[in-house]
């Protein structure tokens, strides 16, 4: 479990001994019924996962399923190919099938060095790729040295001279509208009769992938719109596939893109950040919607100021904080 604690003690005391509380309080609860046990060993951990007291002590935890994985097939998931799309194929299926929304953690050696272990959204969807195969969407940063060596080391043209496996060390996360009662694949919508509302920041918008492929498998049974803010309306992520949905489906699934750094877009995109108008005209049924926001932190605090100013009461929002 993480989370913030803050120490509270009235400051109109003026003995020192005076009594003073600790007070926890739970900002959000999350449920996670679909999950894997992981297996803990003393490995190089990225500076941006919380780093554990004493490896020593959680002793080792044995992933009684425990796949390998070898990379398959890269593809481009944007114009410019900042955003490459790793499809791997494991030794054994996947069980229980990851819902769509959820993460896959990852462990591996580069270049033959130290184990590194990384977490990634899933992008594929359960049944599309194979029940022995995941993709993964990855944004490459050039101070990321995982991201970094993924992106110069593997293409679409050389992955069957140069391997790369990995091991899958567990599946994760609830957010998702889905679920999988039977955890066996057949996944239904949580609230089949509520529109849903998607923002994404950037590479924020992975999540949505794998659960967009997932209803469009289903003609979009409930109305979907997707919101994204991104610096180009040419270089969004997977643009191409979710233009051929919104075409496929147009009165069910419905895209807008934000853009940063464009001075004008063709409606119904936006040129500028995201605002309040923006979502209330876009998607009209914002309030009754099930919404998500996924991205980094200074877009999860502009995505929730809008919507506290349009009155969607943010207890019925689930967030994804992609911080890194």
């Amino acid at each position: 479990m993480t989370g913030k604690a803050e120490v509270v003690w009235d400051d109109n005391l003026s003995v020192d001994t005076s009594p003073i509380d600790l007070v926890f309080r739970v900002f959000l609860v999350r449920s996670v019924p679909y999950y894997s046990p992981l297996r803990y060993k003393l490995v190089e951990l990225s500076p941006f996962n919380p780093q554990l007291r004493d490896h020593s002590s959680l002793g080792s935890l044995i992933l009684s399923h425990t796949r390998s994985a070898q990379l398959i097939a890269v593809t481009n998931a944007s114009s410019l190919g900042d955003v490459k799309t790793f499809r791997f194929k494991v030794d054994k299926p996947l069980l229980p099938p990851p819902v769509p929304g959820q993460y896959i953690t990852l462990r591996f050696a580069l270049n033959n060095g130290p184990l590194v272990e990384r977490t990634w959204t899933l992008s594929s969807a359960h049944g599309a790729t194979g029940a022995d195969e995941f993709e993964i969407s990855i944004k490459r940063k050039d101070k990321g040295v995982v991201s970094a060596y993924l992106h110069n080391t593997y293409s679409a043209h050389d992955v069957t001279t140069k391997k790369f496996t990995v091991e899958v060390a567990g599946v994760g996360g609830d957010f998702t509208p889905l679920i999988d009662p039977s955890s066996n694949g057949n996944f239904a919508l949580q609230s089949p009769q509520q529109a849903l509302l998607f923002l994404a920041g950037g590479i924020g918008v992975t999540p949505y992938v794998s659960i967009l492929r997932h209803l469009a498998t289903r003609s979009f049974p409930v109305p979907t719109y997707l919101i994204i803010s991104n610096k180009q309306l040419g270089n969004t992520p997977f643009l191409s596939e979710f233009q051929a949905m919104e075409s496929k489906f147009p009165d069910q699934f419905h895209l807008c893109i934000c853009t940063t750094q464009e001075a004008s877009v063709p409606s119904p995109h936006h040129a500028g950040r995201m605002t309040a108008e923006v979502i209330s005209k876009f998607a009209p049924n914002y309030r009754e919607s099930h919404t998500f926001v996924c991205g980094p932190e200074p877009y999860i605090q502009h995505s929730l100021s809008l919507l506290t100013d349009l009155g969607v009461p943010l207890q019925s929002v689930s967030l994804e904080r992609f911080d890194f």
